[in-house]
């Protein structure tokens, strides 16, 4: 799937960050992340991008930037015309089922790729579902002085209705009948004074 890299953007090694323990399906989660990354924020190729992952849902969590692919290609295009040597540089990846976590310091300059004391500190959690991007967040620490301004310029928008974090169903809890009994306990009760419980799960009740 990925294309020829243009020269002299800043290159994200799939083999720098695999792992020994992960399944053949966390390595393709992960390279296919990582494909994502180096053309959308390294190369600016949105052409690449749209085509080759703009086929499905893919619900964004930044409420910056709008649903879908071509959101976030929208959003970089904005940043990249502006600071055209925005790049990622990805110090580890996290890989486990349909998760895929990326750790990177980002760069809106050239000079200022390795120095640690400018850019950002991104972490970018994908959901992978049949072999496509699904589902997006990102934790954001500006580093500097400039960071912080456009994060705080541009932090307020809102793109998108998406909770911030993913919202589950409850688990439900186990029904307890003891003996005819169906007992809502009372701090004060002792359990020596009531027949043994008999807990049956009601979880099929909800599936």
């Amino acid at each position: 799937m990925a294309a020829a890299h243009r020269a002299g953007y800043q290159l994200i090694s799939i083999e720098d960050h695999t792992r020994a323990h992960w399944t053949k399906d966390e390595q393709s989660n992960a390279a296919l992340d990582v494909d994502f990354l180096q053309h959308l924020m390294n190369e600016h190729d949105f052409d690449y991008t749209l085509r080759t992952f703009d086929s499905g849902a893919y619900m964004q969590h930044n409420r910056a930037i709008s649903d879908q692919v071509s959101g976030v290609v929208d959003y970089v295009k904005t940043l990249a015309g502006r600071f055209p040597e925005y790049g990622y540089d990805v110090k580890f990846i996290i890989a486990s089922g349909d998760r895929v976590v990326v750790h990177s310091h980002v760069t809106l300059k050239a000079s200022h790729r390795g120095n640690d004391r400018k850019g950002f500190i991104i972490t970018d959690t994908f959901r992978i579902e049949d072999g496509k991007l699904a589902e997006h967040w990102d934790a954001i620490q500006p580093i500097d002085l400039f960071a912080r301004f456009i994060v705080l310029m541009t932090g307020g928008s809102v793109a998108n209705n998406n909770p911030t974090f993913r919202v589950r169903s409850p688990v439900p809890r186990p029904i307890v009948f003891h003996a005819h009994l169906i007992l809502k306990m009372a701090p004060t009760c002792h359990d020596e004074y009531l027949p043994p419980p008999i807990s049956l799960d009601n979880s099929e009740m909800f599936s």
